[in-house]
């Protein structure tokens, strides 16, 4: 107990310094919370990842549901829909077939190739998130396709993932596995859908209680539960709460129960600091990461986003300069690309070099994406 209260201290000191000072430079707090996890866990060793790692779930699962409760509009959404689903389509397929070529290029075995296209295809969409909330630029039309198209890129990841898993293990495609995916997606359609029907009635029933900040606790269980629903059913606890938000944003009263500043005193004081903060803790330093292989893969990955943006964005009628954000909004990598290169090595399919490349996108992408992004949603009106 006495360890995980001392981490606490260090990271919640550090992280509020070192992000103010990240601003005051003129890039965003979350970069300092970055680089306070990289200080106390791979330079210093102060901080072992593990014991923070709940703190750092709930904040993510609290700065997606903050994006889509308080910033984001549905009515604009519903007009944009189309082009979101392409760019989720496209934001997926394009960079994971990107990927697979390169391999191949590099004389790799197909399934090992295969595995490095599914690094490519998701997007870690927190990173970018936590910027655009700095800016308010989570409602504008850059946010949101940046924000709803990596939820979709989640599910096309997952979807790739099991194809390949078929492939790898028996050698042919497993269409069983894959009804088994599309059953849990319905599932869990069919969850939120009956929420959607409870939710109003039941905040409707506690309007009426006066106990002190229930609505608030009761909005937090929501969100926490579509979460853990999401994940148990192989999905990302990112598309749960990003649903949550969406649902709780039903509820007609809820905003003005639940404020602004309220909110973001318990997520940004003290949840989402810790998120940003274990991505830093978990990056590995070595050396030995770079290599002629490591430095393409990085850079198919990045332009792969990029180049997906700009087609996606002829769909959508956005300008250029928003091609250009939405690709660099959606380039960072994370825990969809750590789970799949895993489950590759697990299986024997995924060299050490490999697996150091992986490490070395998800570095240079987290680390890039603020820095990129900032200049770029500022330009957009």
């Amino acid at each position: 107990m006495e360890t995980l209260i001392i981490d606490i201290i260090l990271i919640l000191f550090f992280s509020k310094l070192l992000g103010a000072l990240s601003e005051r430079l003129g890039s965003v707090e979350l970069l300092g919370c970055i680089i306070t996890g990289l200080v106390l866990g791979p330079v210093l060793h102060l901080v072992n990842p593990e014991s923070i790692e709940a703190l750092a779930k709930i904040g993510l699962i609290l700065i997606i549901f903050f994006a889509s409760f308080f910033e984001f509009d549905i009515k604009k959404f519903e007009h944009e829909r189309k082009g979101i689903l392409w760019t989720g389509i496209i934001g997926g397929v394009l960079p994971f077939i990107l990927g697979s070529m390169t391999g191949l290029l590099f004389k790799l075995p197909l399934i090992t190739s295969l595995f490095l296209g599914a690094v490519l295809a998701a997007t870690s969409v927190s990173i970018s998130v936590g910027t655009m909330i700095s800016l308010n630029k989570i409602n504008t039309k850059v946010g949101r396709y940046i924000l709803t198209s990596s939820i979709i890129d989640d599910i096309v990841g997952i979807l790739i993932l099991v194809i390949l898993l078929g492939l790898a293990v028996n050698g042919t495609f497993n269409v069983l596995n894959l009804a088994m995916v599309v059953l849990k997606i319905v599932l869990f359609a069919a969850t939120f859908l009956l929420l959607l029907f409870l939710i109003p009635k039941t905040f409707s029933f506690l309007k009426k209680m006066h106990t002190e900040e229930i609505q608030i606790s009761m909005a937090i269980v929501v969100v926490l539960l579509l979460s853990v629903i999401s994940e148990t059913l192989g999905l990302s606890s990112v598309i749960g709460a990003f649903l949550a938000g969406i649902l709780l944003s039903k509820v007609s009263f809820l905003k003005e129960r639940v404020s602004l500043e309220k909110f973001k005193t318990l997520g940004f004081g003290f949840f989402i600091p810790f998120f940003f903060t274990f991505v830093g803790l978990n990056v590995k330093l070595n050396l030995s990461l770079v290599s002629v292989f490591s430095i393409i893969f990085v850079l198919i990955a990045i332009l792969s986003k990029v180049l997906a943006a700009i087609i996606s964005g002829c769909i959508a009628k956005m300008r250029f300069k928003e091609k250009i954000a939405l690709g660099i909004g959606r380039m960072a990598r994370g825990e969809v690309a750590l789970t799949v290169i895993a489950i590759g090595s697990k299986l024997g399919f995924v060299s050490d070099q490999l697996f150091g490349a992986t490490f070395m996108l998800i570095l240079l992408t987290t680390i890039l994406t603020p820095l990129l992004l900032k200049p770029l949603l500022k330009r957009i009106d």
